[in-house]
C-alpha cells in the first residue's frame, strides 16, 4: 500500500486489525492525552522509518487503535493481516520475539512520556 504525505493511515480509537511494515518513507505516531487540569493534547510519540512496524497492538489483540499514524512523506508499507498473525504464531512463534521487543520498548517510552506530561515527581 502507498500513502501520500499527511495522509492518516491509522486513527486512534478505530477498529482495524492489520499491522504495517514500512518499506519506504516515514510516519509520525501521535496520541491524545486527557488531563483534568489541561486541554486535550496530541503528543508526538515517535517517527518511524523503513523497516519498522506499526499497528502491531491492534493486529495482536483486536482492540481499538492506541495511536494515530500519519504519513510524514510518501510512504510504502507491507500489510500484515489478521491471518498472518495466526499463521506466524502457529507456524513460527519465534518470529514474534522482535515484535514483542518493539512492544516492550514502546511501552517503556510511552510511560516515560506520560510521567513527563502529567508532572509525575519521579521524572
Amino acid at each position: 500500500m502507498h500513502f501520500k504525505k499527511g495522509q492518516t493511515i491509522l486513527e486512534e480509537g478505530e477498529l482495524s486489525f492489520e499491522a504495517y511494515i514500512i518499506l519506504d518513507g516515514e510516519v509520525d505516531v501521535t496520541k491524545m492525552f486527557f488531563n483534568r487540569n489541561a486541554p486535550t493534547k496530541h503528543v508526538h510519540l515517535a517517527t518511524l522509518r523503513e523497516g519498522e512496524i506499526f499497528g502491531e497492538i491492534g493486529w495482536l489483540d483486536r482492540k481499538p487503535r492506541t495511536a494515530t499514524i500519519k504519513a510524514r512523506n510518501r510512504v510504502s508499507v507491507k500489510v500484515l493481516t489478521e491471518q498472518d498473525a495466526v499463521k506466524i504464531t502457529r507456524d513460527n512463534p519465534k518470529a514474534m520475539m522482535p515484535i514483542l521487543k518493539v512492544l516492550g520498548s514502546r511501552l517503556r517510552d510511552t510511560l516515560d512520556l506520560i510521567e513527563k506530561f502529567t508532572g509525575d515527581p519521579r521524572s
